[in-house]
């Protein structure tokens, strides 16, 4: 049990970052006063690398996706 999300908040980041990795906040329910119903954390590798490449290749960019399909 944790007394608050920021305590849960905490409790995650210190567990991303002894494992190398960062993580991130992915889904946000609230109640109708406005407090936190639940929240979903997930990692930074997380996902599937999706391009937004331009048709002119002069605007395209080099650049490589850290996303590595991480559960």
């Amino acid at each position: 049990m944790f007394r608050s999300w920021e305590d849960v908040d905490n409790v995650m980041e210190v567990f991303g970052k002894k494992h190398g990795f960062m993580t991130i906040k992915k889904r946000l329910g609230r109640h109708e006063d406005g407090n936190i119903k639940h929240q979903s954390f997930g990692c930074e590798f997380g996902g599937r690398y999706q391009p937004q490449k331009q048709v002119d290749i002069n605007n395209h960019r080099d650049r490589k996706s850290k996303r590595q399909k991480c559960l």
